[in-house]
């Protein structure tokens, strides 16, 4: 019987799936890079991945649950260590630079990169909008909890949007570097982008609430 994937904004991290299926994954990441979305068929993983097709299909079922499979190992595994260790530092400050870099430098990874081949998939089907809309609302809280701080100064409100315009500056930037690689300094922009959200985050020194320099 073929298998339904799960995704891992319900808790199952890539890492945890058989070899054989994360062998799948990586085959399938590589024919992106190389060959472009048109390539991505059961046979060329499977020849890829020195597999047959119906591994595929127990493993992940139709296509929809590989898509959902390569956008998770592409994005969630990666971003659950970025999170561990921005919550690791003691200063609120230094949690929030350490998200932005880590993140920023995430976004622009070879294996990030290839999520625009299939992006423009995954926003015909209503089910793998659905799955990856669950990724990000996971990611979201994830900075939610990081910028906070050590107290609820901010409000959730504001903390979620901020969360929420992190999120978008990241896959912007990813954008940016993919057009043109050699005119986009990701470090400097997100060292800027991480000083920027650090101090506007700040409680005012008048009266304590939101972010510094409010009324």
């Amino acid at each position: 019987m073929d298998h339904t994937y799960e995704s891992a904004a319900a808790g199952n991290p890539i890492t945890d799936l058989p070899p054989k299926a994360q062998a799948i994954i990586r085959a399938a990441q590589r024919i992106l890079k190389r060959d472009g979305f048109a390539k991505l068929s059961f046979e060329t993983i499977a020849a890829e991945a020195g597999v047959c097709t119906s591994a595929i299909r127990y493993y992940f079922g139709r296509q929809a649950g590989l898509i959902e499979a390569f956008v998770d190992a592409t994005t969630h595994d990666a971003s659950q260590q970025v999170y561990e260790r921005s919550r690791g530092e003691p200063d609120p400050a230094a949690r929030v630079r350490t998200a932005v870099l880590e993140s920023g430098r995430l976004s622009v990874s070879e294996a990030y990169e290839t999520m625009w081949e299939v992006l423009p998939h995954i926003l015909r089907s209503r089910r793998l909008r659905g799955r990856v809309a669950g990724l990000y609302k996971l990611y979201g809280e994830h900075h939610e909890e990081v910028f906070q701080g050590d107290g609820d100064s901010l409000g959730e409100e504001t903390v979620r949007s901020y969360s929420s315009l992190f999120l978008a500056a990241l896959d912007g930037t990813s954008i940016q570097k993919a057009l043109d690689p050699k005119g986009v300094d990701v470090d400097a922009i997100f060292a800027l982008w991480g000083d920027v959200l650090a101090g506007s985050m700040a409680p005012s020194e008048t009266d304590g609430q939101g972010p510094a320099g409010s009324a």
